[in-house]
């Protein structure tokens, strides 16, 4: 595998900082650290304070397919798309609805005696927001279940639904309250 290790530059967690967008870490992040995490970000007298990448390779020509983005969870009535949302549905439904998948993105892949898709890029919402960049909380999880609906394959998997009655009530309280 071909990969690069890019590291975006922290001069010290005592200047002021403004990660990149893309870091999902903004700088109240930084600035609002314990005493305990920034003993943990320091050896001797130097501040470990950066943000590190791991970069893939551009992957050429290959079709990609995006059935997910950060905070935006389309339906889809194909196989492929579906067999994806009823995915998304069960991992909420087993991590006992602390952790939505999202910014799912697939890309094909060939062999000899099939053709399969790769799924690349997934980023979580966590109730804990502890799962790193682009983790926004509750605020994604909710999003999922406000947007999910269930198509034939969580119907199928005889998931529980996640659009009641009881909770759209809540929801639409929510709304009218914030």
């Amino acid at each position: 595998m071909d990969f690069l290790i890019a590291r975006e530059g922290v001069a010290s967690l005592a200047e002021s900082f403004v990660p990149s967008p893309a870091s999902g870490i903004t700088s109240t992040d930084y600035s609002s650290l314990t005493p305990a995490e920034k003993d943990e970000l320091t050896t001797d007298s130097n501040t470990i304070s950066s943000i590190t990448w791991l970069l893939e390779r551009e992957r050429g020509d290959v079709q990609l397919r995006k059935y997910s983005g950060t905070l935006d969870h389309p339906k889809y009535s194909d196989k492929q798309g579906a067999t994806i949302n009823a995915f998304q549905h069960f991992v909420y439904l087993y991590s006992k609805k602390t952790l939505v998948l999202a910014d799912i993105q697939a890309s094909e892949s060939h062999s000899r005696l099939s053709q399969n898709a790769v799924l690349f890029d997934l980023m979580s919402h966590t109730a804990n927001r502890e799962s790193g960049a682009g983790d926004h909380g509750d605020l994604g999880i909710k999003t999922f279940v406000n947007q999910h609906e269930c198509f034939q394959k969580c119907v199928a998997l005889n998931l529980e639904a996640l659009k009641t009655p009881e909770n759209e009530e809540d929801a639409q309280e929510e709304e009218e309250s914030g």
